[in-house]
C-alpha cells in the first residue's frame, strides 16, 4: 500500500476536501501517532529495526546517518583485529557539560561516545565522535526508522511496504479516516465510532504476534 492508497481509502465519501490537510495530517500526524501506539503495546517491533555501518576514520568526527534514521538502539564498533567491541558505544547528547568538553578535545583515541548533530547535508543527521579517532574503525549500528516525508513536497507518494508489513497497514486508513470524520461529522457520529474500534482492534493485535515482541528499547546513554 501506498500512502496515496491510505489517503482514497480513508476519504472514500470525499468528505475531506480542499480545506482538510489530507497528505499533510497522514505524514505528520497519523503515522507519528500509530508508531507511538504500537510501542505502547508490544515496545519495538522487528520491522521498526534497521541496521547501519559506519567507516570512521582519522579526519573527520561526523558521518552521516541514512534519511529514514529517527534513532540508535545500539552503535557498536567493530575492531582493527577482528570481531565487534565487547561495549556499545555510549551516547552523551543528553549532557551538554560533555559535549563542550568534546568540542574542544584534540587528542586521538579509540572512538567509544558519541552525539547527534544536524548535518551539513539539508535534511540528514550525523553522528559526531567525541574525539578524534586514532585509527580507521567501521561501526555498526541498529536503529528505528522514521519515513523521511518530504515537508516540502507532501503529495511524494511512500510505498509504505518498505517499512511496515502489508497486514498492519491497514490501520493507518482507520486513523486517517478517524480524523476526517472527527473534522466533518464529529466523534458521536456513529462512522467515527466504528472507525476508532478498527483502528485500536488493529493494534491491539499486535500484542499476540510474537515476531512482534520488542528486542532492547534504547542505545546505551551515559549517565
Amino acid at each position: 500500500m501506498t500512502t496515496s492508497d491510505v489517503e482514497r481509502r480513508a476519504n472514500r465519501e470525499g468528505l475531506a476536501d480542499a480545506n482538510f490537510e489530507l497528505q499533510e495530517t497522514l505524514r505528520l500526524d497519523i503515522v507519528p501517532q500509530f508508531l507511538a501506539d504500537v510501542a505502547e503495546v508490544v515496545g519495538i517491533p522487528h520491522w521498526r529495526r534497521k541496521t547501519l555501518s559506519l567507516s570512521f576514520n582519522t579526519t573527520d568526527r561526523n558521518y552521516d546517518l541514512p534519511a529514514n534514521w529517527h534513532r540508535f538502539i545500539e552503535l557498536r564498533l567493530g575492531l582493527t583485529t577482528g570481531g565487534m567491541a565487547a561495549d556499545p558505544m555510549i551516547y552523551i547528547g543528553e549532557h551538554p557539560d560533555k559535549i563542550l568538553s568534546c568540542e574542544a578535545a584534540t587528542v586521538a583515541v579509540c572512538p567509544s561516545r558519541y552525539y547527534v548533530v544536524q548535518s551539513t547535508t539539508a535534511g540528514l543527521w550525523a553522528v559526531r565522535l567525541a574525539a578524534p579517532s586514532d585509527a580507521a574503525y567501521t561501526a555498526r549500528g541498529v536503529y528505528l526508522w522514521r519515513i523521511p516525508f518530504d515537508e516540502a513536497d507532501p503529495s511524494e507518494d511512500i510505498d509504505l511496504n518498505e517499512y511496515m508489513p502489508t497486514d498492519i497497514q491497514y490501520a493507518l486508513v482507520h486513523g486517517l479516516r478517524m480524523r476526517i470524520l472527527e473534522d466533518r461529522v464529529g466523534m458521536e457520529d456513529s462512522r467515527y465510532t466504528r472507525a476508532e474500534k478498527a483502528y485500536n482492534k488493529a493494534v491491539s493485535s499486535l500484542y499476540f504476534q510474537p515476531e512482534a515482541a520488542p528486542a532492547g528499547s534504547r542505545a546505551v546513554y551515559a549517565r
